[in-house]
């Protein structure tokens, strides 16, 4: 169980850096007016895509800083550490991660999501196109975990 609580500690201190960059881009963002809305042709598409990209900041920074507390909860706890450990070495569990695409469909929809926005400043069209996709991808992955949670 030590080594685990090294694993665990580690992802800690990784997801700390995740969160102080988030912040940091947050703050650099804010400060130099990025996410406010600019005069362009486009204003209320480029008002939309700031926002876009502030909300999806600050949910990816909630939910990292959310997995830290469960993660330092557990390591201050035997009996959750334990349970933690249980839940993420499961056959089952393993087996339903790997059957609903595993880590390839959230690093597909992740790269479509950094293109979409990277495109949405050529073309709103490329924007909603990438992001659609991107939504895709999550709704089949989660379509999959929950047939194969009944199925196995």
């Amino acid at each position: 169980m030590k080594q685990y609580a090294t694993t665990v500690r580690r992802r800690v201190f990784w997801l700390t850096l995740a969160v102080a960059l988030c912040v940091a881009i947050l703050v650099w963002g804010v400060a130099r007016g990025y996410f406010a809305r600019q005069d362009d042709y486009n204003f209320h598409f480029q008002d939309f895509l700031a926002g876009y990209q502030l909300g999806g900041l600050v949910g990816i920074t909630l939910a990292l800083v959310a997995k830290i507390f469960r993660n330092t909860r557990a390591l201050r706890d035997e009996v959750r550490l334990k349970a933690m450990y249980i839940k993420e070495h499961d056959e089952r569990t393993q087996l339903i991660w790997a059957k609903s695409g595993g880590t390839v469909m959230y690093v597909c929809s992740i790269a479509l999501l950094l293109a979409g926005i990277a495109g949405g400043y050529f073309s709103p069209t490329v924007f909603y196109t990438l992001l659609s996709a991107a939504m895709f991808l999550l709704v089949v992955k989660m379509g999959c975990k929950l047939y194969y949670g009944r199925k196995l």
